[in-house]
């Protein structure tokens, strides 16, 4: 009776074997929760990587010609017109820290905006920040005379169309000449 007495004083030594396993597997389980948690990838949206502008901003500054369109089948008409609006240009002017002011969707003052490049080389008008915000102006095409410009916002997009800016001459309020190329012979 003495050895139960002392069995049940004592547990025996598999159950002890147990409850020092159960610990150490309790302070395995915290510690796999939190390396667990260090490990966890979380997906981080980050805003697009600017680039140097691939157009200077003083290129775009002067008097255009603009007229838009809503369909592509439109823009060789909607060129013309751009053209014809010379007598009563869009004027957009240099801006005091290195920006152009022009409008933005539905603002009536004109504001100083910025031509950024995002690192794919999509060019942009916008405010200050990060290329490709939903306010900014994709520039999709640009030679110097003539700039094609659409709302990244497809709500302004919808009300304003894709937007064709003629560049007009100086002098005479008449859309510019191309430059002339080929040989001459």
């Amino acid at each position: 009776m003495t050895a139960r007495n002392h069995d049940l004083a004592s547990p025996p030594v598999a159950l002890s074997a147990l409850r020092g396993a159960s610990e150490v597997i309790a302070v395995c389980g915290v510690a796999a929760m939190l390396l667990g948690a260090c490990s966890t990838t979380e997906t981080f949206v980050s805003a697009p990587i600017a680039a140097a502008p691939s157009i200077p901003a003083e290129s775009v500054v002067g008097r255009w010609g603009l007229a838009s369109y809503h369909r592509d089948t439109d823009r060789e008409r909607t060129l013309k017109e751009a053209r014809s609006q010379c007598n009563n240009p869009y004027v957009i002017k240099a801006g005091t820290n290195g920006g152009v002011v022009m409008n933005l969707a539905d603002e009536a003052e004109p504001s100083e905006l910025h031509i950024k490049s995002s690192a794919d080389g999509r060019t942009f008008i916008g405010r200050a920040g990060p290329p490709g915000e939903i306010t900014d102006m994709e520039l999709s095409a640009y030679d110097g005379k003539v700039m094609t410009i659409q709302y990244l916002d497809p709500d302004v997009t919808a009300r304003y169309g894709t937007m064709v800016y003629v560049k007009c001459d100086q002098a005479s309020g008449t859309p510019s000449k191309p430059k002339a190329t080929g040989a001459t012979g």
